[in-house]
């Protein structure tokens, strides 16, 4: 598979990292109105295509470090990065709590965009959803809800977030992947690039991830990957450099990487999104409101074209419980309510339950919590 850059996925959340000027350890700290303070401006990041084989000097963990990246010969792609708000951004809707964005943009994928939606308050940045756009369609992905990082933050501080998800049936066959992230702020000191100097924060990213086959509630097999990666960030620009390790890795010093990226240039200034961006065409389904739930909640999805769809209920051992939407759905924004019943109208026990929507060749699927 190609790397992708951070940008792509809901790990994201570790770039809002920002540093006052270095003077002494109690000044650095990220506050919300740095982030905010990025509104309005661009960048163009370079990322290794190589996927392989990448020499670093990463350096080791500290106070007052120097890492030089000028001299990396990198095979790349580039891509544009821009910092707006929700507002005329296509999936505006479905995360209303958002209140910064970052519009991504691919060289090598010109009619592709992408949308990372996150919210940021004085006592944290919470990573919300990522959207693409293409020319054969829109998709929108909820990101895990443990992607919150605490602020403001600074040298040292320590965070981790687990992210568990079950593809097939329990009972006659599932993959369950469980993804570990702890993240501390492990460093300070200068990155350099052919652009100049930058005082960075560096955040170290153990990751776990467990991917195990389940029959019957019995494991048939289990694999485990892991990788240490790390993330240079800056007051003003964000990320400027990232490292991941090769799977497998467990020296935190480790000198030949798997993928590599940097920033190349930076503006000042974005374009206002375009007047259609507005026009949500995509396949998606929300978190249930209110979850827990007690007696009654109330599921919303989207899809963008008509077609027969499917909204069922199902038990953690995979059975379907109830259904609630099955037939035709004209495209747009629905939603639907749940009276915590099953198909014969009985009450059923407090725990965790499934929903899934289904539409021709799509499909998503939630958890969530009854308690009676």
């Amino acid at each position: 598979m190609t790397r992708k850059p951070s940008f792509y996925y809901t790990g994201f959340i570790v770039v809002v990292f920002l540093i006052l000027p270095i003077g002494a350890l109690a000044q650095i700290t990220i506050a919300s109105s740095d982030i905010l303070a990025l509104i309005g401006k661009s960048q163009i990041v370079e990322d290794d295509t190589s996927g392989n084989n990448i020499t670093v000097n990463i350096g080791t963990a500290g106070a007052n470090r120097t890492w030089d990246f000028r001299g990396l010969t990198l095979q790349t792609d580039k891509f544009t990065n821009q910092f707006v708000t929700p507002t005329g951004t296509p999936f505006a809707a479905r995360v209303p709590q958002s209140n910064f964005v970052q519009k991504f943009t691919i060289s090598s994928q010109p009619n592709a965009t992408g949308y990372l939606y996150s919210q940021v308050s004085s006592t944290q940045f919470r990573s919300l959803g990522s959207g693409f756009v293409n020319p054969s369609g829109s998709f929108f992905f909820f990101a895990n809800p443990q992607d919150v990082v605490p602020l403001p933050v600074q040298f040292n501080s320590t965070w981790t977030s687990v992210e568990t998800d079950t593809f097939g049936n329990i009972q006659t066959g599932a993959n369950i992947v469980t993804s570990t992230s702890s993240n501390a702020v492990d460093a300070w000191g200068i990155v350099r690039l052919s652009i100049g100097d930058f005082d960075c924060l560096r955040i170290r990213d153990n990751n776990t991830t467990i991917l195990k086959f389940v029959v019957g509630g019995t494991t048939i097999s289990s694999d485990t990957s892991k990788t240490i990666d790390y993330v240079w960030v800056s007051k003003t620009d964000l990320v400027v450099a990232e490292v991941s390790s090769q799977d497998g890795e467990t020296n935190p010093n480790y000198t030949t990487a798997a993928g590599f990226s940097r920033l190349f240039s930076k503006t000042t200034s974005v374009a206002s999104p375009r007047a259609n961006e507005n026009v949500p065409t995509d396949f998606a389904l929300s978190q249930n409101f209110p979850n827990p739930f007690n007696p009654e909640t109330e599921i919303s999805f989207q899809i963008g074209r008509a077609e027969r769809a499917e909204l069922a209920v199902y038990n953690i051992a995979g059975e379907k419980i109830r259904t609630l939407v099955s037939g035709i759905v004209q495209p747009g924004n629905h939603s639907v309510k749940w009276d915590g019943k099953d198909e014969t109208g009985k009450f059923l026990a407090s725990g965790t339950y499934v929903y899934r929507l289904k539409t021709g060749n799509l499909q998503a699927s939630r958890k969530m919590i009854l308690l009676q």
